[in-house]
């Protein structure tokens, strides 16, 4: 009733003063909060422009973008749902609201074809790769990217997800073409790192050559940034593990304090049985 006489006083003053009615259209209806008005515009503004969007001819890369904003959007749901749901209902909730990447997969490859001479092709096929990684989407996928866009420097983005590839001549094969056949220094330093960090997480024997991996990236490629570091601070790093921490090899010294704050190093229980256990919070 407030609102009504709301109206109803808008329009007298209008019709006094000479102000168009046309521009009260806008005042709540009868039982409608301001508040409540303002969300109804606002949907009814949103489903305006995605009618638009409807209608116009998207690019092969705002078509890329909408199929990952779906996906996107999808696990966003699931994640919620799953964060607030009862122990018990949990997987329930992965049933019925997880996003399986590998779903999504078939109509990123579809799109990649059907728009192989434009990046977002390469967008989507990298999506494919790095979020499915294994299985028979995820090879066909690098196998597209490997046979129509090995020279792009894009490929980066697949270099580090390889090194977590099972063991086979395939995986192993598609590391050393991106570093034999990349033009772009950061490809080929980031697939030698990937190589040498796949050999040794498949358990190969050759050291030697792994060794000789993680050399060639710290004296050609260190330089190359990765996220907060560099490859040369990974390379390091796997080097003197290599180097320093292999079974029947002597402990480096280690120092610090003990619960009493008494400063103590490890060569002080040098002949006798010690457990070293490293552990972290993140």
């Amino acid at each position: 009733m407030k609102n009504l006489w709301l109206t109803m006083a808008c329009l007298a003053i209008a019709a006094c003063v000479g102000i168009p009615t046309m521009g009260f259209a806008n005042c709540p209806a009868p039982g409608m909060t301001w508040q409540e008005k303002g969300d109804q515009d606002k949907e009814e503004a949103q489903d305006e422009d995605e009618d638009a969007d409807d209608d116009e001819e998207l690019t092969p890369k705002e078509e890329f973008r909408a199929m990952a904003k779906e996906y996107k959007s999808a696990m966003t749901k699931f994640r919620k749902a799953y964060a607030t749901a009862e122990k018990d209902e949990r997987r329930a909730v992965v049933d019925e609201l997880y996003p399986n990447p590998a779903d999504f997969a078939k109509k990123m490859i579809e799109f990649a074809k059907a728009n192989a001479d434009d990046e977002a092709a390469l967008d989507a096929l990298s999506w494919v790769v790095t979020r499915v990684r294994n299985g028979a989407a995820a090879d066909q996928a690098l196998d597209i990217m490997l046979t129509d866009h090995i020279k792009s420097e894009k490929m980066f983005a697949i270099c580090g997800m390889l090194a977590f590839k099972p063991a086979s001549e395939e995986n192993e094969a598609a590391l050393q073409r991106l570093i034999d056949e990349s033009p772009h220094d950061n490809v080929k330093g980031m697939a030698t790192m990937s190589m040498a960090n796949y050999l040794k997480r498949n358990k190969s024997k050759d050291m030697d050559r792994i060794e000789a991996l993680y050399q060639t990236v710290l004296d050609q490629y260190g330089d190359v940034k990765v996220r907060a570091t560099t490859l040369a601070k990974r390379a390091e790093g796997a080097l003197f593990e290599i180097r320093n921490l292999q079974i029947g090899m002597v402990a480096p010294n280690i120092e610090g304090s003990d619960f009493d704050g008494v400063e103590f190093q490890l060569e002080d229980y040098r002949g006798k049985v010690v457990v070293i256990d490293f552990w972290g919070d993140w």
